[in-house]
């Protein structure tokens, strides 16, 4: 399905569209935890299943009584995030997309597209942030930028994601035109300034633009350090190898102590506070 008829798609096929790709990641990710969420949110059996239900429950609604219902789903996954809820947030949030339909109506299309299928989209993605899924959160907001091109909030939220993936070159531009774009919003800029501070240095001390916004990767984790295990290891003299283990556990122990990113209460308020409502 291309990309051109993504701003055209109701919520069901929206849904289907986010699920094919995001199954395309899982398939590729030998990560359990990716694949648990497909399983549980982007099962495209279990969306049809909804769909069907949801059907038959609003078959008899008129637009403003479907809109209404929709904005009820929506205030409660709100509270459900606000108390922590997440997974039960991002269920309530998709089941709201889903029941998105167009009519002939131009206005009610309007409607839609200016504002609701944003509102659930966005919401989608900060439940997304909440659980740790980066990459699937680039790809929905990947997807949702085909349809809202410049929208700040959008690119700030990729940044974000892109930075905990340690793209930083990647989430520098995307915070750029997130401020290029927010055109003075003081919320939007204020979002842009902590998200920023991902790809800040550890140690939390200020650097020139120069250093902050370089294009090398931030320092490796433990993929990237096994990656370089093979041409260190033939190096090593005797007494090298006999003290490797020992300094590859210190090394280990030292960046779970000082480098590891922590989702503190400000972050997590934060990420409240910048949720669509």
């Amino acid at each position: 399905m291309a990309n051109s008829t993504v701003p055209e798609l109701d919520g069901y096929s929206l849904s289907v569209f986010l699920a094919k790709q995001l199954q395309a990641i899982a398939n590729v990710e030998n990560n359990q935890k990716i694949k648990d969420n497909v399983d549980e949110f982007w099962n495209e059996s279990k969306l049809a299943k909804e769909v069907e239900s949801l059907e038959e429950e609003l078959k008899d609604y008129k637009w403003g009584d479907r809109l209404e219902w929709i904005s009820t789903k929506k205030n409660k996954a709100n509270t459900e995030y606000q108390n922590k809820k997440i997974d039960f947030a991002l269920h309530s949030y998709i089941s709201g997309l889903l029941a998105i339909k167009y009519d002939e109506n131009p206005e009610h299309t309007k409607q839609i597209n200016s504002n609701l299928k944003l509102t659930l989209l966005s919401n989608i993605i900060a439940c997304l942030i909440e659980l740790e899924q980066y990459i699937f959160v680039v790809a929905v907001i990947g997807t949702a930028l085909t349809i809202y091109p410049k929208n700040p909030k959008l690119l700030a939220r990729r940044g974000k994601a892109l930075a905990r993936l340690k793209k930083v070159s990647n989430a520098k531009k995307d915070f750029e035109d997130a401020k290029r774009f927010a055109e003075g919003d003081e919320k939007i800029l204020k979002m842009v300034s902590e998200y920023e501070k991902e790809i800040l240095p550890s140690s939390g001390k200020k650097m020139g633009l120069g250093e902050l916004y370089n294009d090398k990767p931030l320092k490796a984790d433990s993929e990237e350090n096994e990656e370089d295990e093979s041409t260190l290891l033939p190096k090593l003299s005797n007494i090298g190898w006999l003290f490797y283990p020992y300094k590859k556990m210190f090394r280990k122990a030292f960046d779970f102590i000082f480098c590891r990113k922590r989702k503190n209460k400000s972050e997590q308020q934060q990420n409240a506070y910048y949720i669509i409502t």
